[in-house]
């Protein structure tokens, strides 16, 4: 169980039976009491939960936005979270994007051995990377996104701008003949910033955003030099990224 699991299944435990205490935690989920509380000083400084003499509450309704859209087609996320590690080397200077796809690569890489920096605007990515040595994080600043863990807005933006790195991984909401989408103009402005300070881009996008648009675009076809995806594209959607000299990766046969 990742850490990010652990802690949504604190969350869960407390508001199924209202207050419970560590021990009866420690004991339920088979996790050290030092790990338990560890995990509820986290959960206490993101004002979540309160602990009160020996039993803890949840604050307020625990908003599982975050988790119910990492799960949507999951199957997928993984393979291409599988497919996007490759072209991660040593030494590497990373931006990870909020998006749960970028997720799904940060758990990936929170047992890798490659020395790497990575900068994100997602607590939850930032949470599954920080016990590995090998890997510094920088957590970007800001207006906290109330459901999807984010950092946006004005702040978050100026920190980005400050930073190059080498490498930026990011997904999208939907993919058509002109470029990403976005739903949110607060996160669509972070992706341009990420954009515009990486050298390589990779796009992490299941089949289910082609040919979809959304309120925001984000990158243009020639944003993108990387195009990683779960199966192979169809005709259409092939010479349509080689115009671009986007290289499409999928799953061998």
């Amino acid at each position: 169980m990742s850490k990010s699991e652990r802690v949504e299944t604190i969350i869960n435990l407390i508001q199924k039976r209202n207050s419970i205490s560590p021990l009866q935690l420690s004991q339920e989920m088979g996790v050290s009491l030092i790990t338990i509380r560890r995990d509820l000083k986290l959960l206490t400084e993101k004002n979540i939960i309160k602990k009160e003499y020996n039993s803890i509450r949840t604050v307020r309704k625990y908003n599982k936005i975050f988790h119910e859209r990492h799960n949507i087609n999951l199957s997928q996320k993984t393979i291409i979270a599988d497919l996007a590690q490759r072209f991660i080397q040593s030494e590497d200077t990373i931006f990870l994007d909020t998006s749960t796809t970028c997720y799904e690569l940060a758990r990936k890489l929170a047992s890798s051995q490659k020395t790497l920096f990575i900068v994100t605007n997602n607590l939850f990515t930032a949470i599954e990377l920080m016990n590995n040595e090998n890997i510094d994080i920088v957590l970007i600043g800001g207006k906290t996104r109330k459901g999807y863990y984010s950092t946006v807005g004005p702040l978050a933006e100026a920190m980005i701008s400050n930073i190059k790195v080498d490498k930026l991984f990011f997904s999208c909401t939907g993919l058509d003949t002109s470029g990403t989408y976005e739903p949110s103009n607060l996160e669509g402005n972070i992706k341009l910033k990420y954009i515009e300070n990486s050298r390589h881009r990779y796009l992490l996008a299941d089949s289910s955003k082609f040919n979809r648009a959304s309120i925001t675009k984000t990158a243009n076809l020639h944003d993108i030099d990387f195009l990683i995806t779960e199966k192979e594209l169809s005709n259409d959607l092939m010479n349509l990224f080689k115009k671009f000299n986007i290289k499409s990766i999928f799953p061998s046969e």
